[in-house]
C-alpha cells in the first residue's frame, strides 16, 4: 500500500507538474500570434485598398461588380491610348479647322478687257448699302464707272466735281455715272451730300469689282482711272491712270463720240 502510494505519489506530482507546464507554455505562445498580427496587417494595407470597392459590393447576376475606380480609369486610359484617327472627331495635327482664325481664303478676279462682258456674279455695294449685281447696272444703259483712291480728298473732289459739272452730257448720251472707291458707305453718304452729287457712289471694301477693272495697285491702292461700260455690260474703253480733268474729259469725249 505504502509502496503503491510512493508510485501514485509521484505520478500525481508528475501530472500536477504538467499541467502548469502545459499553462506557461500556452502562455509563452500567446504573443506569437500578436507579433505576427502586426505584420499580416502591414503587409494587408496595399492589397486592402484595391480589394475594398470590389469585395465591399455584392455580386449582381453571380458576377463580381467592378470597382468604380477602375471603372474610371479605364475610359481615360483608352481614350489617351488609343485613339483612331479615322473615327475620332478631333481635327489631325498640322490640319487646322476653318473658323475663328483661319484666313479667308483669296478671290481671283479676272482683268476685264475692252470687249469682255461683266460677269454675271460681280456685285457691289451702294452709299445707302445696298447690294447690286454690275451687270444689272447696266442692262437697259450704258455707264460710265470712275475710280478714286479715296473720297473727300481733294483730287478726288475735283474728279467728282468734273462728273457732276458734266453729268446732263452722259445722260443725253445714254450713260448713267458711278463713282467707286473702297470707302465705306457712311463716308460716301457724307461725301455725297457734302457736294451734292447726283450720281451713285459705290462701295467696294474687298476691291472685286475695282481689280476687274484693272484699276487696283498692291498694297490695297486704288489707281486714279475710269471704264465705260455699253449696254448690256460690254466693256468698250478704258483709262487707267489718269489725271482727275482727264478723266472727265476723255470720259465725255468717248461718251459724245460714241453717240454719233
Amino acid at each position: 500500500m505504502a509502496g503503491s502510494n510512493e508510485e501514485g505519489g509521484p505520478r500525481r506530482s508528475t501530472r500536477i507538474a504538467a499541467r502548469p507546464q502545459s499553462a506557461s507554455d500556452a502562455d509563452k505562445q500567446k504573443p506569437e500570434p500578436k507579433a505576427t498580427k502586426p505584420k499580416e496587417a502591414k503587409s494587408d494595407k496595399k492589397p486592402a485598398a484595391k480589394a475594398a470597392t470590389t469585395d465591399s459590393k455584392p455580386a449582381e447576376n453571380g458576377k463580381p461588380v467592378a470597382d468604380a475606380e477602375e471603372t474610371k480609369a479605364a475610359p481615360k486610359r483608352k481614350a489617351k491610348d488609343s485613339v483612331d484617327p479615322k473615327t475620332s472627331d478631333a481635327a489631325p495635327e498640322g490640319n487646322v479647322a476653318e473658323g475663328a482664325g483661319a484666313k479667308k481664303p483669296k478671290t481671283t478676279v479676272n482683268v476685264l478687257k475692252v470687249g469682255d462682258t461683266v460677269p454675271q456674279d460681280l456685285t457691289v455695294e451702294d452709299q445707302d448699302g445696298k447690294q447690286h449685281k454690275v451687270i444689272d447696272l447696266v442692262k437697259s444703259t450704258g455707264a460710265v464707272f470712275f475710280m478714286y483712291p479715296k473720297a473727300n480728298t481733294p483730287g478726288c473732289t475735283n474728279q467728282a466735281k468734273g462728273f457732276k459739272e458734266n453729268y446732263e452730257e452722259f445722260k443725253k448720251g445714254g450713260y448713267a455715272v458711278y463713282g467707286l472707291s473702297a470707302d465705306s458707305p457712311k463716308a460716301q453718304t457724307s461725301w455725297k451730300n457734302k457736294l451734292d452729287l447726283p450720281y451713285t457712289l459705290l462701295c467696294d471694301p474687298e476691291y472685286h469689282v475695282i481689280k476687274a477693272f484693272g484699276a487696283y495697285a498692291d498694297p490695297k491702292k486704288i489707281v486714279r482711272s475710269h471704264v465705260v461700260v455699253g449696254k448690256g455690260g460690254k466693256l468698250v474703253e478704258t483709262q487707267i491712270h489718269v489725271s482727275p480733268a482727264a478723266s472727265v474729259t476723255e470720259a465725255c469725249a468717248f461718251v459724245k463720240k460714241a453717240v454719233k
